[in-house]
């Protein structure tokens, strides 16, 4: 198995110039709405706001310290992040017409039309590979290890802070802050997950991410 990360030209290798400003405008208005359909469905702004709130002094990753995934959805959550690739050629032509036909009207509406192609199509597009019915795999989202791993065609949440930051702490702070943060962060990730077994939350930190290639 592959450290599973997307590099900006992976999907557009090998392709002229027409077909990969195509891909692109497809890859990012997908990616935009599937990560906003993931948000509403799983409450994920609620959850965030509780370990925002939760007085355990959660510190936020930096800008620069993301990985591509989490910045997607910096504008909206601080924690979680829908760490799925998509692969957008496995979208029907119809499909595809629909969503650049949005693009080009700069509508990024989740309307109720938009909605039902999302759930048509995201269990296609997030599954690395040919989709076989009765497959089970288990792929790496992230480092080759088992807490790093996730059933294929699974939606998968990141959740990362700055738990390394003492701010000031002595070590013996940290380390009670560190041990209430693990206890609580755990139990959020396991109410998630319990909403569907379709569902994987995985915990990341600054040695099992990739950060984004800043410009």
């Amino acid at each position: 198995m592959k450290f599973n990360y997307l590099n900006d030209t992976d999907f557009t290798n090998n392709m002229n110039n027409s077909d990969t400003k195509e891909i692109l405008e497809l890859y990012n208005i997908y990616r935009e709405l599937f990560t906003e359909y993931v948000i509403d469905k799983l409450d994920l702004i609620k959850y965030d706001e509780k370990i925002k709130k939760s007085e355990l002094n959660f510190i936020p990753i930096k800008l620069n310290k993301m990985d591509i995934y989490q910045y997607f959805s910096k504008d909206v959550l601080k924690y979680f992040y829908i760490r799925n690739d998509i692969y957008v050629n496995k979208l029907t032509e119809e499909e595809k017409s629909f969503l650049i036909k949005k693009k080009n009207n700069n509508n990024y509406n989740l309307d109720e039309k938009t909605k039902k192609i999302i759930e048509d199509s995201y269990k296609r597009v997030i599954y690395y590979g040919e989709n076989k019915k009765n497959e089970k795999i288990n792929i790496f989202y992230g480092p080759l290890s088992i807490q790093f791993s996730a059933p294929i065609e699974n939606i998968v949440i990141g959740v990362r802070y700055d738990e390394f930051n003492t701010n000031g702490l002595t070590d013996d702070e940290w380390e009670n802050l560190y041990n209430s943060q693990n206890e609580y962060l755990y139990k959020i990730m396991e109410e998630i997950e319990n909403k569907s077994k379709e569902i994987s939350v995985i915990r990341y930190d600054e040695f099992s991410i990739i950060p984004k290639k800043n410009k």
